[in-house]
């Protein structure tokens, strides 16, 4: 305070300038005069770029204890390990917060070459798959450069690569929950510098076989596969062996679904060591935080604890389909942990779901999927409820 007055910072001042330029008004900062004008504007990528939305309704708040039902984002519906907690608890017991983490994630990276069945060399961990795919396009993609996409699927990376400036085609098929391998072939070519691929599929769970995949990689010359198998636990299906004959093929995994870390963020790649070195050029070394790696080592380290989740999660799905199919609903199975339901107003259904706390999601906005509603399957309990909610649906209508 001087005089009276509240003495405004130099950044405080240019952000409240800049804040009030956007509105159409100009400010007065000492004696600089701000207007629209001088706003620095984005890259034109960026100005025409259309966001990935990452909430169906409302604002996303946790979780009211025993009440809501979050069935919207593909989550774990239950905490990681026991043994996760006990190894976060002695991190925080140690006071060992003032340190970078280790930069290269080599304690973690070992046991997910164990893992995987690849060498350390072809381990790269990132702060999520989302910053894997992030440092992917980064690394490869530049300005007017063809990025195949195969859709409809998760639409972050096409975020990426449009923000690079990337010319990017999106290649549908036929029908959305089978593979359509040949049409994809059609479509690679010389300029092909990068191919997007869900494995399985989210949100149709279209599933691309090894020999599928391998084809796309001999049609590929100078470019480079994505194979994005966030539900590999779910699935069991890996391209990852095909690293043993291909080098120009990126394979990205997360923590977030099966292993039950999604609020801690961590992801990876499996690459060949070649390709893992670029990524490494480009990779902000201390991106992954240090209770991420103790989590993610100490949920790999209880293996079993994932595999009844995930054998829970299958039995729930079958149980889910068959009975949402008794009760006259159009349900399309996926090999992952989420189901697709085709009903008449997926935007009423979402909306009538949320206000008894069940949260799914709507998918009709995406191309060959406008009747479709996408259900996160998580333990039998959970399908229960769901179904439950369903029915209090069907009564009051």
């Amino acid at each position: 305070m001087e005089g009276g007055a509240v003495v405004t910072s130099p950044p405080d001042r240019l952000v409240n300038a800049l804040d009030a330029a956007s509105s159409g008004l100009t400010v007065m900062a000492g004696s600089s005069r701000f207007s629209p004008s001088t706003a620095i504007a984005p890259r034109l990528a960026v100005s025409t770029l259309q966001a990935y939305h990452g909430v169906t309704a409302t604002a996303r708040l946790l979780p009211r204890a025993g009440h809501d039902l979050r069935l919207d984002w593909n989550e774990s519906t239950v905490p990681p390990s026991p043994l996760v907690f006990e190894r976060l608890a002695a991190v925080l017991g140690s006071g060992q917060l003032n340190w970078y983490p280790d930069p290269t994630a080599t304690a973690l990276r070992r046991r997910l070459a164990r893992y995987a069945g690849r060498p350390v060399s072809q381990v790269v961990v990132f702060n999520g798959s989302d910053s894997a795919l992030d440092c992917v396009a980064r690394t490869f993609v530049g300005e007017s450069d063809e990025v195949l996409i195969c859709a409809p699927c998760y639409d972050n990376f096409r975020v990426f690569v449009e923000a690079l400036g990337a010319r990017v085609q999106q290649v549908l098929g036929p029908d959305p929950f089978r593979p359509d391998t040949a049409g994809l072939l059609a479509r690679i070519g010389a300029a092909t510098r990068l191919i997007y691929l869900c494995n399985p599929n989210n949100p149709t769970g279209r599933l691309y076989r090894l020999p599928q995949i391998e084809q796309v990689l001999r049609a590929l010359n100078g470019g480079l596969l994505i194979v994005d198998e966030a539900y590999f636990e779910f699935s069991g299906v890996t391209a990852a062996g095909l690293l043993d004959r291909y080098d120009h093929l990126v394979v990205t995994r997360s923590f977030s679904k099966a292993f039950g870390l999604a609020g801690l963020r961590c992801g990876y790649v499996l690459t060949s060591a070649r390709v893992a070195r670029l990524l490494n050029r480009v990779r902000n070394g201390k991106e992954v935080n240090l209770l991420a790696q103790v989590a993610s080592a100490a949920a790999l380290d209880d293996l079993p604890h994932v595999r009844a989740y995930v054998r829970e999660v299958r039995r729930a799905r079958g149980w889910l389909v068959r009975t949402l199919r008794d009760r006259g609903y159009d349900v399309i199975a996926t090999p992952a942990n989420f189901v697709l339901l085709r009903v008449d107003d997926p935007p009423r259904l979402v909306a009538r779901l949320e206000a008894l706390g069940v949260r799914v999601r709507d998918r009709s906005q995406m191309p060959q999927l406008e009747r479709c509603v996408r259900v996160t399957v998580g333990t039998l309990d959970d399908c229960r409820r769901f179904v439950a909610a369903l029915a209090r649906l069907e009564a009051s209508s």
